[in-house]
């Protein structure tokens, strides 16, 4: 059976709106390893939600897995959402302008 490599991350990784082409970096490594791919990363992500989301998805990292786990831009911040009664990931320049 075919290990898996687990990505988590911002857009960056996630492909943004290029997630459904194949050419997508975790994809094409992927591809070029040999390991079935697996991306948990969305856009938007500050550092706490690419760990709380690696956190979530450790119990699909099986032996012989690997997950890559990258960093994001430092000026991202998590908001609780009323309107989608979650947390989302945002950045302090879009905070600050709609606190305006």
């Amino acid at each position: 059976m075919k290990s898996t490599i687990h990505f988590f991350g911002d857009s960056f990784t996630e492909g943004h709106s290029l997630s459904t082409l194949p050419g997508i970096w975790p994809k094409l490594i992927c591809k070029g390893l040999g390991y079935k791919y697996k991306n948990y990363a969305i856009g938007g992500a500050s550092s706490l939600f690419i760990i709380h989301q690696l956190i979530k998805g450790l119990s699909e990292v099986k032996s012989g897995d690997k997950a890559i786990v990258l960093e994001t831009i430092p000026d991202r911040t998590e908001v609780y959402s009323d309107k989608l009664k979650k947390i989302v990931p945002v950045t302090n320049g879009h905070l600050a302008h709609d606190l305006k």
